[in-house]
C-alpha cells in the first residue's frame, strides 16, 4: 500500500492542533471546570534526576470497571477515554519528597518536569499533583521510581501480545478484545506476571530490577492498563505510551516512539545491562535490533514471543531468526520463544533468575492457561 504523503500528514496534524485550540477557548469561556481531570503518570529516574509526568484534560467520567460490565458499557467507557480535550497552560503544583514544584502543562496538556531526587530516596515515593483550577478533579498521587544502587539489570517490555492478549495479527479478535473488554476481563499472556515479578526481584532476596513498559498504545488507555497490571499482579513500572492526537505517526506504527523511549532509558541508566521483551506480531524485533546496534554490549538478551508458535517457518519467524547471527556480533542473543516458561528457563541459565523461581513460574503459567 502506498504511503501517505508527508504534506497530508502535516496538514492533518496542523488541523488537529487548530481544532484543539478552538475547543479549549470555548471550554474556558464556558467556565465549566467540572470535567477537568489531572492524571499523574508514574515518575522515574536515577540518583541524579527524576522525571515527573502527567496530563490535564477534559473528559467524561469513566467509572471503575467491574466483571459484570456489559460489552456496551465497556465500549461506552472506551469512547469516553478518547473523547477528550487537553487542558493546556494549566498551573500544576507537585509535592514530592518534601519539596514543592510549580509547572504548567504544555500545548497537549502534558506535564514534564525534571528534578533532583532526595539524597536518600526510597525506591518508590509518592508525588502529589494538584491542578490549580477551581471545581476540577484536581488532586491525585502517583509513585516515583528511583532505581536503587543494587539493581543488576533493567527490563523493557512491550505490552500488546507480550503481556496483554490483544491478538494484533487477527483483526476481528483485536477489535473484540479492545472494544468490548475492560481491565478485569482482558487476559494476560500465561505466566507473564510471575515471570516479570521474578525478573524484578532477581537473584537476591532484597534485589530490585526496574521494569519499564514501552508500547505503541496511547495515553488514553493509561487507567485501563494500570488497573490491569494491578489486578493481574504485574510489577508496577513506568509506562511510555503515545499521544492519541493526529500526528505524522498516526498513519502507521510509530517506530521512532519506541526507539526514542528505549534510547532515553538506556542513557538514563548507563551502567545497567538491559533485557528487552516483545513479540513477533509487529516490529519489535526490528526495533530492538536497531537499539542493539546503537548500544553494543548493553543488551545481552532479547526475548521475542512467537505469536503463532504452531506456524513454524512463518514470515514473522524468519524476520526474527534472520537477526540471530548479526546481533551476536553486538553481544546480544535474540531468542524466539514459544511461551513464558521457555523465557524463564533461558533467564535462569543466564543468571538473571535463581533456579528455585522456575516452579512458581510454571505453576502460574499452567494456571493462567486453564483460566
Amino acid at each position: 500500500m502506498a504511503s501517505v504523503p508527508r504534506w497530508v500528514k502535516r496538514a492533518a496534524h496542523n488541523l488537529d492542533n487548530q481544532f484543539d485550540k478552538v475547543a479549549e477557548k470555548l471550554h474556558r469561556l464556558s467556565g465549566d471546570n467540572s470535567r477537568i481531570h489531572i492524571t499523574p503518570y508514574m515518575g522515574y529516574g536515577n540518583r541524579e534526576k527524576v522525571h515527573l509526568r502527567g496530563r490535564a484534560f477534559r473528559r467524561y467520567n469513566v467509572p471503575f470497571a467491574t466483571e459484570t460490565d456489559s460489552r456496551w458499557m465497556n465500549l461506552r467507557n472506551l469512547v469516553r477515554r478518547f473523547v477528550t480535550h487537553e487542558f493546556a497552560n494549566a498551573s500544576v503544583r507537585i509535592d514530592y519528597a518534601g519539596e514543592t514544584y510549580e509547572t504548567t502543562t504544555d500545548d497537549e496538556g502534558y506535564i514534564h518536569l525534571t528534578v533532583e531526587p532526595p539524597e536518600a530516596a526510597e525506591t518508590f515515593t509518592d508525588a502529589t499533583y494538584t491542578l490549580q483550577v477551581a471545581a476540577a478533579d484536581r488532586q491525585h498521587t502517583a509513585p516515583v521510581l528511583v532505581v536503587p544502587d543494587n539493581a543488576s539489570f533493567a527490563v523493557i517490555s512491550d505490552i500488546d501480545d507480550t503481556i496483554l492478549q490483544t491478538e494484533v495479527t487477527k483483526l476481528l479478535n483485536m477489535i473484540r478484545n479492545t472494544l468490548f473488554h475492560n481491565a478485569l476481563t482482558r487476559m494476560p499472556l500465561p505466566g507473564v506476571a510471575a515471570f516479570y515479578r521474578a525478573l524484578q526481584r532477581g537473584t537476591t532476596e532484597d534485589g530490585f530490577n526496574p521494569v519499564y513498559y514501552v508500547s505503541n498504545g496511547v495515553w488514553n488507555m493509561h487507567d485501563l492498563l494500570t488497573h490491569f497490571f494491578q489486578i493481574r499482579g504485574i510489577p508496577r513500572g513506568p509506562l511510555f505510551l503515545r499521544d492519541a492526537g493526529i500526528t505524522e505517526d498516526i498513519f502507521g506504527v510509530d517506530v521512532d516512539h519506541k526507539i526514542n523511549a528505549i534510547r532515553h532509558l538506556m542513557t538514563l541508566h548507563p551502567d545497567l545491562p538491559f533485557i528487552l521483551i516483545g513479540d513477533s506480531g509487529e516490529k519489535d524485533a526490528m526495533i530492538y535490533a536497531e537499539v542493539v546496534r546503537e548500544f553494543p554490549g548493553r543488551i545481552p538478551a532479547v526475548y521475542i514471543r512467537d505469536v503463532d508458535p504452531e506456524g513454524q517457518g512463518s514470515k514473522r519467524d524468519f524476520r526474527v531468526l534472520a537477526l540471530v547471527d548479526e546481533l551476536k556480533n553486538y553481544g546480544t542473543d535474540i531468542l524466539l520463544i514459544s511461551d513464558t516458561i521457555a523465557a524463564a528457563k533461558d533467564a535462569i541459565t543466564r543468571g538473571y533468575l535463581p533456579p528455585e523461581s522456575l516452579p512458581a513460574i510454571v505453576e502460574a503459567t499452567e494456571r493462567d492457561i486453564i483460566g
